[in-house]
This record gives C-alpha cells, sequence and structure tokens, in this order.
C-alpha cells in the first residue's frame, strides 16, 4: 500500500514595533527598555478622560513600511476597536485597523542568489497600524503575573500572508528578508530576540490526491485539516524548527486517523516540540466597532510620494549593485552582509572611510576595499560571536576597522596582529586612534632585519628534521617556517620579509 503524501500550508501574522520616537496614541516615549511602568502617559493605561491622538511619525513610517512590502497604500487611514478582555489591555479594546488597512495586495520577492532559495513570490494581504499591549511578565508560578506597561501603546505594524509558504526553509528566508527590507527602509530594527519582531504562525497540512507527471508540476490537494496557530516564537530558528515539528505532529496523527482541533500552541526550543496552550475550536468574536476618538486621516496620492521618493534603496536593489562593478562583491558575500543588521550601512561607511584615507597609494586602498567585505563577513562577525555579542557591526567603529584593513594591506601590521585588534576592541572599547593602541600595545612591525634574522636562525636550528625535509624538496615547509617565526614574534613580524631571511639561509645551507 503506497503511503500517503501531505501538502503543508504555512501563513504568518507578523508584529514589527516601527522604529518611532513616541507611541501611537500619546505623547509617552516608546521606552521599551525603560525601567518598567516608568514610560507611561494617562491614554496608556487608560485613565478615565484620557483620549488618543495619532502620531503623525508612527503614521509615517507604517505608510514606509507598506511601500517597502509591495502594498497599494488607502486613501484614508481609520482604526477600529477589536474588543477582548485581558490584564494587558486595561480598556477592554485594541485600537487597531480591520475594516480599512493601511495597505493591501502587497508582495515580497525571494530569489535564488540574495535569499538562498527558489525564486518565489510571497503576497502580503495586507498591512495594518495598531497599537501593542502590555508586556506580561510570569514570575514564580503561572498564576503570578506583573505588567510592563512601558510598551503599552507602542505603534506596531501588523503584516499579513495567505498560507502560500510550503516548507520551514521558505518560511525562514521569508521572515529575514522582512527583517532586512524593515531595517533598510529604516521601519522597525526588526530584532525577535528583543521584541521588536514576533510573529504567530498558522500551520496546516491537506493529503495530495494526484501526483505531479513528468510532463506537469501541478497537484491536486484535499481538503484541508485543521490548523494549529503558533506563537511565542523567539527567533527565525525556532520558527523554522517550530513549524518543522508541527508539520510532522500533524502528518503522523492523520496517519493514524486522529482527530485534532484547532488550536494555538507554543514551541519549547530545548525539546524541539511544539505544546498545546490553550483551544481555539471555537471562534473568538472580538466585536470590532469603529474607532470613533481618533478620527480618520485622508493620506494624499502627494504624501505617499513623497515618501515614497525618500526611500533608499532596499535589499533586492543593493544585491544588484554589491554584486556589480564597481563594488564586485561576490554572491555569497552580498548575501551575507544584506542578512547582517544594518551590514550595509557598516560596509559603506567604512568602505568611504577607506577611500579617503590619507598616506597610503592607490594600490593599497584598491587592496583594503577589494579586502573589507571578508575583514567584516569572517573576522569582525567571527570574533562577535566568539564573544557572544550581539551582531552589531558598530560594536568597533568604521574608523577603527578602515584603519585596520588598510594597515595590514599596507605591511604595518599582519594579519594576525590586525585579528588581534579587531579582538581587543570588542574586549575593551576604546576611543583612541588605532595608530595610538598599535603603538601603546607594542603590536607594530619589528623593523630590525637583523632581530627577525636572529629569530629565523632559531627557528631553523630548533627543527633539523623539517629543515632536511625542505632540502630535500619538500617545499611546502616554508609556510611552516614562517608561521613559527610570526609565532615566535608574536605577529610583529613582516611575513616577507620573513620569507626573505627564511630563503636565504635555506639556500646558504643547501650549498653547504
Amino acid at each position: 500500500m503506497c503511503k500517503m503524501k501531505w501538502f503543508a500550508s504555512i501563513g504568518f501574522e507578523i508584529h514589527l514595533q516601527l522604529a518611532a520616537s513616541k507611541k501611537l496614541f500619546s505623547g509617552a516615549k516608546r521606552g521599551v527598555s525603560e525601567t518598567p511602568n516608568t514610560s507611561i502617559a494617562h491614554f496608556d493605561v487608560s485613565l478615565p478622560g484620557s483620549m488618543p491622538i495619532l502620531s503623525q511619525e508612527a503614521l509615517r513610517l507604517a505608510v514606509r513600511g507598506a511601500l517597502a512590502l509591495n502594498c497599494n497604500v488607502a486613501p484614508v487611514c481609520q482604526f477600529d476597536r477589536k474588543h477582548y478582555f485581558y490584564p494587558d489591555l486595561p480598556a477592554g479594546y485594541q485600537i487597531t485597523q480591520r475594516d480599512v488597512p493601511l495597505g493591501r495586495n502587497g508582495f515580497v520577492q525571494l530569489s535564488k542568489h540574495l535569499d538562498d532559495v527558489d525564486n518565489t513570490i510571497v503576497p502580503i494581504q495586507h498591512v495594518q497600524l495598531e497599537q501593542d499591549t502590555a508586556k506580561s511578565i510570569h514570575v514564580d508560578s503561572v498564576s503570578k503575573t506583573l505588567l510592563d506597561f512601558n510598551r503599552a501603546g507602542s505603534p506596531l505594524l501588523e503584516v499579513v500572508t495567505a498560507p502560500c509558504l510550503h516548507d520551514e526553509n521558505t518560511a525562514g528566508s521569508f521572515l529575514r528578508k522582512i527583517q532586512s527590507i524593515m531595517r533598510y527602509a529604516r521601519v522597525s530594527d526588526a530584532k525577535m530576540e528583543t521584541g521588536g519582531m514576533r510573529c504567530d504562525v498558522n500551520v496546516s497540512i491537506a493529503p495530495i490526491i494526484s501526483t505531479p507527471s513528468e510532463s506537469s508540476k501541478d497537484f491536486t490537494v484535499g481538503l484541508e485539516l485543521p490548523k494549529t496557530e503558533l506563537k511565542n516564537l523567539s527567533s527565525v530558528r525556532n520558527v523554522m524548527n517550530a513549524i518543522r515539528y508541527e508539520v510532522h505532529r500533524q502528518i503522523s496523527l492523520a496517519e493514524k486517523n486522529e482527530i485534532w482541533a484547532t488550536e494555538t500552541r507554543g514551541f519549547d526550543d530545548k525539546t524541539g516540540q511544539t505544546f498545546l496552550l490553550r483551544d481555539k475550536s471555537i471562534s473568538e468574536d472580538y466585536l470590532y466597532l469603529p474607532e470613533t476618538d481618533v478620527p480618520p486621516v485622508t493620506i494624499s496620492k502627494d504624501y505617499v510620494r513623497e515618501i515614497a521618493n525618500s526611500m533608499g534603496p532596499l535589499p533586492d536593489d543593493l544585491f544588484i549593485m554589491l554584486t556589480s562593478k564597481p563594488y564586485s562583491m561576490s554572491i555569497r558575500d552580498a548575501r551575507i552582509l544584506l542578512n547582517l543588521p544594518y551590514g550595509y550601512d557598516y560596509y559603506y561607511t567604512v568602505r568611504k572611510i577607506i577611500g579617503k584615507q590619507a598616506g597610503f597609494s592607490k594600490e593599497i586602498i584598491d587592496d583594503s576595499l577589494h579586502a573589507l567585505p571578508t575583514w567584516i563577513i569572517t573576522d569582525l562577525v567571527g570574533k562577535l560571536h566568539e564573544h557572544e555579542k550581539e551582531e552589531d557591526l558598530f560594536y568597533v567603529p568604521p574608523n577603527q576597522l578602515a584603519d585596520i584593513v588598510c594597515y595590514c594591506s599596507a605591511r604595518k601590521i599582519s594579519r594576525l596582529t590586525a585579528k588581534a585588534l579587531i579582538n581587543h576592541l570588542i574586549v575593551t572599547p576604546s576611543k583612541m586612534s588605532v595608530a595610538d593602541i598599535i603603538k601603546e600595545l607594542k603590536l607594530d612591525f619589528i623593523q630590525d632585519s637583523n632581530t627577525l634574522d636572529v629569530q629565523v636562525g632559531k627557528i631553523l636550528e630548533a627543527s633539523p628534521k623539517q629543515v632536511r625535509e625542505f632540502l630535500n624538496g619538500k617545499q611546502s615547509l616554508l609556510k611552516y617556517f614562517i608561521g613559527q617565526v610570526m609565532r615566535q614574534v608574536r605577529g610583529r613580524g613582516d611575513p616577507v620579509e620573513i620569507e626573505k631571511l627564511l630563503k636565504q639561509r635555506l639556500g646558504d645551507t643547501l650549498k653547504k
């Protein structure tokens, strides 16, 4: 008997905290990182008599976000009340958008080169502007909950897709693309680890009735089985793992002819399994009503056009630019760089500084610009990960990295020393110039050839076996000797000068 095949459908509801200075309907600072309950206005906690006033900054950011997702922007911004009762929502309703979302019919493009998945167009059903709730903090036990209203009323952009994705890899690439788009559009930092981006995932399966033939990739699916909503996912990796597990769980149940209800589930990243949060078999009635305290705001075509014209290039445009002249970056490097938080911003800033460096020849400047992507992607990011620092490239100021790269290209310091400098600046941030740090730590090249020659002699004397093998034709050992000398002088030797001295000494030995 042939085992039935299954088709998974995945949809998203993504909430992005807008990079506004104040809350959506009050003058309070958007103090997400402040001491709990210190950044609150009367309206944020629903005190009687307080009234909402729409933030023009938040509206502008929301329109920018809708445009970045290729949406048609509505001609009017109007709000509705979504009623539900929960401690983090003291008014008993959330001000959101239902009848007239801010944007409709958008899309996100995924490509093989930039996103490392098959070329895919992900439709965006709509985006809407709404207020955030307070943050619930569970302590001691599930029966005790603390509330922090600093987040209450912060502006959110909700992005809703149809269940149009079908595997966890494409879903993960889609989320990373949303993060990248929102960052380069200056709409949101989209950091899942700090709550800047939160997402709910709808997962369902359906049986494949007819399989694709050799002449056609089309196939027919049967009735969709009850869907599951996954919540409280703290990273893209967790989203992917939760989807993978949930699809497998549903298929396992279906193949046993077991029935499951529509439900909300969480994800345990330690066990890699989803777990029941609450049943959703009965549809919730939010009793939507028009929000009468916030007058509709007309969004003119000129207003939308002005915002569109003020937007810089987004990831797809940047990818084309970086892989073309004068950047000529590899596809791999361009992809990695653009997937780093504000990676292009950092790269562009350092590149600009290198281009203006005085005291270096054109050849050294060109070599530095060519090597820059590797310094950022491999060396800087590697050290940030090593020290468990967030991927904030600006942790090492651009002017300092520019100096390090140029000094290395000019052979004023070794690559080993350059890496040590990056490590030093991460462990001990300093406003000193790189030149002064090099002097203070005595990291510059040893200029005295006699001193280097003494060290070369010591290494050769301590390695008689390797010397014999080299003289018998094993030329690759030259790199071994160079490495040993560099280790002996703690990276302060010029590899070119060391190689010259080694060849001279080994040549003299060969003559004997």
